[in-house]
């Protein structure tokens, strides 16, 4: 599995290739090695924008509408990102990732487009292809001056049969893609919100500054500014 087709396979219209495309995933990380390449290209070596859209649509399938989806999705994300540093010892530095706030934001700006521009995200992984002009065939004749000379179309004979059936992607509304993306990215938002609260409330609690008159207003106050 390519990492660079990974948003468009986890946002992909046909329900039966997200299963399959989140199922090899997570088979695939379960491999020390792809896990370790993997994590290498989240600490840096990754652009920004391959950053940003590989990890906001892995956590969006993770909430996806379909079950199977979400589980497989949410099993490889735990695979490779924890809360906590790793402890004294820990020999899976390089097979795992922490949270943290530049991995949430890279996920927050993802997220928030998916939410307010679905079709735009739709239309970035899947961009359309330009018409290409028909390609004569080199045995077709040609003309004493060396010009091609139309070639007759000679219009196949089709038996009558019913109608193909319709794939996936083609029942598929724009209005169902549009509620299905914002669905798992209103799904991610919870998240990012849950584990931002989590990373501020947890540097709120090392620190040796607190007053023990420390209340809930001072505490909301606070993951506020490290939020801002």
């Amino acid at each position: 599995m390519q990492l660079h087709n990974a948003p468009t396979l986890f946002l992909s219209a046909s329900r039966r290739l997200r299963v399959l495309s989140a199922q090899t995933h997570f088979a695939w990380l379960k491999l020390e090695g792809p896990r370790s390449c993997l994590v290498q290209l989240l600490r840096g070596e990754a652009p920004p924008a391959q950053k940003s859209a590989l990890t906001g649509a892995w956590r969006m399938a993770a909430d996806d509408i379909d079950r199977p989806v979400a589980t497989a999705a949410r099993r490889s994300w735990d695979l490779v990102f924890r809360k906590q540093p790793a402890a004294d010892g820990e020999t899976d530095l390089d097979l795992s990732i922490v949270l943290d706030p530049e991995i949430l934001e890279a996920l927050l700006d993802f997220v928030q487009r998916a939410i307010f521009h679905p079709s735009d995200v739709h239309l970035d992984l899947n961009p359309i292809q330009p018409a290409q002009e028909p390609i004569l065939p080199p045995h077709a004749a040609r003309a004493k001056g060396g010009s091609r000379q139309p070639v007759r179309q000679v219009k196949p004979v089709v038996e009558e049969e019913e109608s193909p059936r319709q794939t996936e992607e083609d029942e598929e509304s724009v209005e169902d893609r549009n509620g299905r993306i914002r669905v798992g990215a209103l799904g991610a938002l919870r998240w990012i919100i849950g584990e931002s609260y989590q990373l501020a409330l947890k540097s709120c609690t090392n620190s040796l500054l607190l007053p023990k008159e420390f209340d809930n207003a001072d505490l909301r106050r606070t993951i506020d500014r490290l939020l801002s």
